[in-house]
């Protein structure tokens, strides 16, 4: 069949943190550099990282499929971002959103 909506939801209380701050600290994930890492080598390659993770959420405005956000609890930083991407948003009354630009 054709898929022509999506529905993007989080699991237990909230709907996404949002990054995992792991990938802030110098050892990051086993086999991925660090954000540290990446922020220390090329302006070039960072900006490329960057496009790539972007296009994660660029993906959900596809005019080929509705996206829905399901969302409750907080919706964090990159949580947001994915929440705002969807075509719909169906919020929990309890929901908190957060993006801290600094």
């Amino acid at each position: 069949g054709t898929v022509r909506v999506v529905v993007l939801r989080g699991e237990g209380m909230s709907f996404s943190a949002g990054l995992d701050r792991q990938a802030f600290t110098p050892e990051g994930f086993d086999g991925e550099p660090s954000f540290l890492d990446m922020a220390r080598g090329p302006e070039a390659e960072l900006d490329a990282t960057i496009a790539e993770y972007q296009e994660a959420f660029t993906w959900w405005r596809r005019n080929d499929v509705v996206s829905i956000a399901a969302v409750q609890g907080h919706a964090i930083g990159a949580g947001f971002q994915l929440a705002l991407a969807c075509d719909l948003r169906i919020v929990a009354e309890d929901v908190q959103f957060a993006m801290r630009e600094t």
